[in-house]
C-alpha cells in the first residue's frame, strides 16, 4: 500500500493585514493634513515662542511688505476691508480673524486692523512663526 505524502507548499500570501495598515496610515495623514494651515501669500511673520492652534471659523487677513491687503487670497483695498469682513463674518458663529502681518510693516497698520476687529466685535489673533 503506497501512502501519498502531502508535502506541497502553499505559495499564497495573505495581504489583509497589510491593507489594514495602509488604510490606517491613509486616514491618519488625511486627518492631520486638514489641521495644517498654510499661508499662500509671501509674508515674513514675526517670531514667537507660543504654540497655539488656530481655532475653527477663522478668516485670514494678510498685509504684505508693500502694504497690500488680502482677505484669504483676495486682494482688497484698505478702505474696503471692514465692509468685506462684515459681509464674510455676518453668518459665522464665534468668528476669529488671523492677521498675517509682515514684520516690516509699520505697527500702525496692525493697530488699525485690530481696531477694525474690535469694531466688528471679532477676536483677532496675530500670526507668528515659531523660533
Amino acid at each position: 500500500m503506497k501512502l501519498k505524502r502531502n508535502t506541497k507548499v502553499d505559495p499564497t500570501f495573505n495581504l489583509s493585514s497589510l491593507t489594514d495598515i495602509v488604510f490606517l496610515l491613509l486616514i491618519f495623514f488625511l486627518l492631520t493634513s486638514s489641521l495644517v494651515s498654510t499661508n499662500a501669500l509671501n509674508v515674513v511673520l514675526p517670531s514667537s515662542n507660543s504654540k497655539d492652534l488656530i481655532p475653527p471659523n477663522t478668516v485670514k487677513v494678510s498685509i504684505n511688505n508693500n502694504l497690500e491687503y488680502f482677505i484669504e487670497t483676495n486682494k482688497v483695498k484698505k478702505k474696503d476691508i471692514e465692509k468685506e469682513l462684515k459681509s464674510i463674518l455676518k453668518n459665522t458663529e464665534n468668528p476669529v480673524i488671523v492677521l498675517n502681518a509682515d514684520r516690516t510693516i509699520p505697527t500702525g497698520e496692525t493697530v488699525e486692523m485690530m481696531s477694525i476687529a474690535r469694531n466688528l466685535n471679532v477676536q483677532m489673533i496675530l500670526a507668528t512663526q515659531s523660533k
